[in-house]
């Protein structure tokens, strides 16, 4: 019997990214009269989807997140950039920028309500495959629970 090997394409590059808007926390001060705390966790760099099961075989085959970093990074930069609807400067190059091309990195964080509010909190994130990219941009959306009006404000961590 004969069998009949090939190479097996890279999954950082073949792949097709897509960004999207992850909501990691939601915290409200409806009846409060002093701001209130709200914690939050938050996790930057590149992870993969656990739950896959093409995972086991891309790392039977000795492809690992680590090792796939660059090719990813050259991938979204490519195919991101490009278009003028992300939320992210996916071929922006700077220590801050390398910080998500990073194997993931868990922080913890609080940001303080007013009264009579409420936060919604988003991470800007890109899936690829089975590979997640979690970036440091962060957007709330503050709603003030006595009018209606809803603010977005951006922030990194």
């Amino acid at each position: 019997m004969h069998v009949k090997c090939c190479d097996v394409p890279d999954p950082a590059m073949t792949c097709k990214p897509i960004e999207k808007s992850l909501l990691i926390r939601s915290c409200e001060n409806g009846q409060g009269i002093y701001p209130r705390r709200c914690d939050f966790q938050s996790l930057v760099g590149v992870t993969y989807d656990s739950q896959s099961q093409v995972l086991n075989f891309y790392e039977s085959i000795a492809f690992s997140v680590q090792d796939s970093v660059q090719e990813l990074r050259h991938n979204f930069q490519d195919n991101l950039e490009q278009r003028n609807d992300h939320e992210y400067p996916w071929g922006k190059v700077g220590a801050e920028e390398d910080l998500v091309w990073q194997v993931g990195n868990s922080s913890s964080s609080a940001l303080y309500l007013n009264p009579h509010s409420r936060v919604d909190l988003y991470q800007v994130v890109a899936t690829c495959g089975h590979y997640i990219v979690r970036t440091n941009r962060f957007f709330r959306n503050i709603t003030d629970l006595l009018t209606g009006d809803i603010e977005k404000e951006y922030f990194e961590t």
